[in-house]
């Protein structure tokens, strides 16, 4: 019972101090709102008048509750007099004030009102730009499809040409059902091999449509083979050991691409180096409930100058019409901000590290 009652002078004790408060926010609120319709002379003159009558009828009262009597003619005039003065005064800097306070509201709201339209155009325009650099991004991510088929079907054509040509050549008693066969079985299988790869090239270019758990082991591998034909064919080696599985939350797909883009860097990076070791590491490790992937390169690494750039839209140190300079600035993008990981990069003992942080969960 004791909790009950202070509770409730407690209750009560806040409701009167908050009352007053209440009651002047309303005021000021009214005046407010008066003084924004109200034409300013219009407002100085009913507010003095009011000013006025209420000072007067104040000061009757005293009069008449400490004299026991009414106001004589001349007592009126003072008392009409002095307050329409003072009121008048103070209610004329008091309306100014007001005045300003309105001009200052009015243009703080302008003001506030063009922040805001700079600001979605500027989301606008920024969104605008992503999705150029995104499409730009795509379109040379297919660059790279193309010439890694093309480094994938030039074996099976080759093959394939060889075999067409040997018929030529063939005697017409050679020709046979069991030659024809042989050929037919030979060429079939170039075929489905380069039918097999445009398959692999389809699925792992396919966007995903959520995220999910998967295997950073299998992304890398499909990311390897796209390219590996075309490394094979400039000397370089891939020293990458697939052990077990370790498991990341995100899009697996787009993780694929941006380890793809990687390897593209370091492949140019390598051939564009006077170093005799081609090769380029990948190792995957886990701390701190995250898979780390890393790819390290023999290129020689990145210039100290421009390090700190290399993540930057449209920068690039490749020769006009090579690179687009979006490569690193997209793999960035979508492993921080679709994938919530992180993506750095650092010049290690024979060239240039990119570190790759996925969350597991």
């Amino acid at each position: 019972m004791k909790t009950i009652q202070n509770s409730k002078c407690k209750s009560n004790t806040t409701n009167g101090a908050t009352l007053p408060q209440f009651f002047k926010d309303i005021v000021v609120e009214k005046l407010l709102e008066a003084a924004k319709i109200i034409p300013f002379a219009y407002f100085v003159v009913g507010g003095a008048t009011f000013a006025v009558l209420f000072a007067f009828g104040l000061y009757a009262f005293e009069n008449y509750l400490f004299f026991g009597s009414g106001l004589s003619a001349p007592m009126v005039a003072i008392g009409v007099i002095t307050p329409l003065i003072t009121a008048s005064i103070c209610f004329y800097f008091t309306a100014l004030i007001i005045q300003r306070l309105i001009k200052a509201e009015n243009s703080l709201s302008a003001l506030n009102a063009k922040l805001q339209e700079q600001i979605e155009e500027e989301v606008q325009k920024r969104r605008q730009s992503e999705q150029l650099m995104s499409e730009q991004s795509k379109m040379a991510m297919m660059g790279e499809m193309m010439g890694a088929i093309a480094h994938q079907w030039r074996q099976p054509l080759n093959a394939l040409g060889i075999m067409v040509q040997e018929i030529r050549y063939t005697q017409d008693d050679e020709l046979n059902q069991e030659y024809i066969e042989r050929f037919v079985g030979k060429s079939m299988l170039q075929i489905n091999y380069m039918s097999k790869t445009i398959d692999e090239f389809r699925s792992f270019f396919s966007p995903d449509r959520a995220k999910k758990e998967f295997c950073v082991q299998k992304p890398i591998k499909e990311a390897i083979r796209i390219i590996e034909a075309s490394l094979v064919s400039s000397g370089i080696t891939i020293a990458y050991e697939q052990n077990g599985c370790d498991l990341a939350y995100g899009y697996e797909g787009e993780f694929g691409q941006v380890i793809l883009n990687l390897l593209s860097n370091s492949k140019y990076a390598i051939l564009h180096s006077k170093t005799e070791k081609k090769q380029i590491s990948i190792s995957i490790s886990q701390a701190n409930g995250a898979v780390k992937i890393s790819i390290e390169d023999s290129g020689g690494g990145i210039g100290s100058k421009i390090i700190d750039r290399i993540f930057e839209p449209y920068f690039t140190t490749k020769p006009q019409g090579e690179g687009t300079g979006i490569g690193l600035y997209m793999s960035k993008q979508i492993i921080e901000r679709h994938i919530g990981g992180s993506l750095v990069a650092q010049n290690g003992d024979f060239g240039a590290v990119f570190t790759i942080t996925l969350p597991r969960n």
